[in-house]
């Protein structure tokens, strides 16, 4: 009862009380307070209280006026917003909305990349070299590197004592990072990040991302991974959640289990007995992969999350922990030099 109250008050109560339900922040988020709608009630009210929403917020003024957009200063409120409410928008909105949805994409590419570059790229230099002696694979810029202090200024040349190798499979992709992500309503923020995330992570040598979207539905979204934008602008926020499904089609796409890292980016509220999940996992951890558990990825020092769940998969050897994105590089790089 109190759900329904909070839904119907931050429509009815925000024409009153201005709340902001908008492009501000709320009492329950827009992607929140949908999913609530879509679990509370029917396909035709559903539709009349999303009607009701717009109007009674400052959405309705930035569909009326899609130039709002150039002005207005880009944030993550803003973008988990226009995701939510995207299927309301007219086709001129639309676009002025993905502009800003890139703004703040490319703002959040930008500033993460240098951390997801240091701390991944140098587990992978770490795990590809090999103290096999072969000539085509001397890894030059390493060898010169760790060799600089050897130059002999009398004679002008650089005398190279410690050579680095590559192993024979540098030219191939050394790991596969598969990265599922549940799009309930509560993890709005950690879809967002996720998807930036995963971008990066594509663009890497020497790694192959697979990005999966899921609620109670899984949706593989690996050949769109290069445009996080279109990728959210496709993200449905919302529904049930389970995770059994995303983990056993993340298990189809494993090619090396070794080589493989599989994270679960999740609030861990399943919708199927644990039983189902922890046998699951246990295959794939039994096959060689590494998982890792996210329960929140953004800012929020007190996520909200099912902890029984997360401490059920801790006894199985996986850590399930809450991480800033400039955080989650270092994870990974951790899991894959273990």
């Amino acid at each position: 009862m109190i759900m329904i109250d909070d839904t119907l008050n931050m429509v009815y109560q925000s024409s009153n009380k201005k709340r902001g339900a908008g492009l501000e922040g709320s009492r329950l988020s827009i992607p929140k307070w949908l999913e609530n709608v879509k679990n509370l009630f029917p396909t035709q009210t559903r539709e009349i209280l999303e009607k009701d929403l717009v109007k009674s917020s400052n959405i309705a003024d930035i569909i009326k006026h899609p130039e709002l957009f150039e002005k207005v200063e880009p944030n993550l409120e803003m973008v988990k917003t226009i995701i939510s409410l995207k299927h309301m928008l007219p086709g001129n909105v639309k676009e002025a909305a993905r502009k800003l949805v890139k703004r703040v994409v490319d703002e959040l590419k930008n500033k993460l990349r240098t951390e997801v570059e240091r701390h991944i790229v140098g587990a992978i230099k770490r795990d590809c070299h090999t103290p096999l002696k072969v000539f085509r694979n001397i890894d030059w810029k390493q060898s010169i590197q760790r060799n600089l202090k050897n130059y002999d200024p009398n004679l002008k040349k650089l005398i190279m004592g410690e050579m680095r190798f590559f192993s024979n499979e540098r030219r191939k992709k050394a790991w596969q990072i598969i990265v599922l992500v549940d799009e309930s309503g509560s993890m709005a923020d950690s879809v967002i990040y996720s998807v930036v995330m995963a971008s990066i992570f594509s663009s890497l040598p020497a790694i192959h991302t697979n990005l999966v979207i899921f609620d109670t539905q899984v949706v593989d979204l690996t050949a769109r991974i290069y445009d996080p934008v279109d990728v959210l602008m496709s993200v449905q926020l919302g529904g049930g959640t389970d995770i059994t499904k995303a983990v056993r089609y993340g298990q189809q796409l494993i090619k090396n289990p070794k080589k493989t890292l599989l994270v679960i980016i999740s609030d861990f509220f399943e919708g199927r007995p644990i039983q189902e999940l922890t046998r699951t996992i246990r295959h794939v951890l039994e096959g060689g992969t590494k998982i890792l558990g996210i329960a929140s990825l953004g800012s929020n020092a007190k996520p909200f999350y099912n902890k029984p769940y997360a401490k059920t998969l801790n006894s199985l050897g996986i850590d399930v922990i809450a991480s800033t994105p400039e955080s989650l590089p270092e994870l990974i790089a951790k899991l894959m030099n273990k």
